[in-house]
Formats: structure tokens, C-alpha cells, sequence
């Protein structure tokens, strides 16, 4: 299951539903890109690593996804190439 639609729907009606276990699966996320477009990808790249520097993306994540959990550590970025 998605965690964060999860914890989003506890968080929105915390009498109806509950959270209970530990994740069965792990399911990364991604950004599509146009295949080759090695430029915008470093962009993506480079903003989503300067956001994990400079704290924005664990608040937004306490704004959004993080409706009562822990912020995890954010995500390593693959800087892979074509």
C-alpha cells in the first residue's frame, strides 16, 4: 500500500481510520522525463539534492505527506546516464 495516501486519510479522519503494522513493500517514486533530455534531468536532480540540503523538502513533507509520522531521510538520487 501507498503510506502516504495511508497516513493522509488517518490524518483526515483520525476516529474513522487507523494505521496499523509496518509496510509490506517499498515502492520508490519517480519523475518522468523525456528520454535524453540529460539537461532537465540534471535539473531535477540538482534541485531535489539542494532541497534536501537546505531543509525545504523535509518541510514540505511535514506539510504535506507527513501527516503524523517521522520524516524519513530523503531519497538518494541516481545520477545515472544514459
Amino acid at each position: 500500500p501507498d503510506n502516504v495516501i495511508l497516513t493522509g486519510l488517518v490524518a483526515g479522519n483520525p476516529d474513522g481510520f487507523e494505521l496499523v503494522g509496518e509496510p509490506f513493500t517499498e515502492e520508490p517514486y519517480g519523475i518522468g522525463i523525456t528520454k535524453g533530455d540529460d539537461e532537465f534531468r540534471d535539473f531535477i536532480n540538482d534541485t531535489l539534492e539542494a532541497s534536501f540540503k537546505d531543509g525545504s523538502w523535509a518541510k514540505a513533507w511535514e506539510n504535506t505527506a507527513g501527516t503524523g509520522v517521522p520524516t524519513p531521510a530523503p531519497p538518494t538520487v541516481d545520477r545515472y546516464t544514459n
